[in-house]
């Protein structure tokens, strides 16, 4: 497991079945997330099966979002370092149910390679 984020480091530190690998950089005290130029640079050392990526909030417009930027760099670099991803974002943060309905179009489309 390669992670960013504190509680999750911290979660599965002691799991005797799991190699764990923490990313380093500034940590963001409103998510405990290790951000900047450091965590992106390790990030291109890389390449995992699955991204599981928290988010702010979900847009089709935008995509993943955040009002961090040092946080939307690393995450960037997360989806380049990783073979699928998967979004693990709250109902009240997406922006309607008509751009729910687009987002699952556009990931239907995405998994079918079109």
């Amino acid at each position: 497991v390669v992670t960013n984020g504190l509680a999750v480091a911290m979660l599965l530190a002691d799991k005797r079945n799991i190699t764990l690998h923490q990313i380093g950089g500034r940590i963001r005290g409103r998510t405990l997330a290790a951000v900047d130029d450091w965590a992106v640079h390790a990030l291109g050392n890389v390449f995992v099966d699955i991204a599981f990526l928290g988010t702010n909030g979900i847009s089709a417009q935008h995509g993943l979002t955040t009002p961090d930027r040092d946080e939307a760099a690393v995450k960037r670099a997360m989806i380049t370092a990783s073979r699928r991803r998967i979004v693990l974002v709250l109902a009240h943060r997406l922006s309607s149910r008509l751009e729910m309905n687009q987002i699952r179009r556009e990931i239907h489309r995405l998994a079918l390679g079109l």
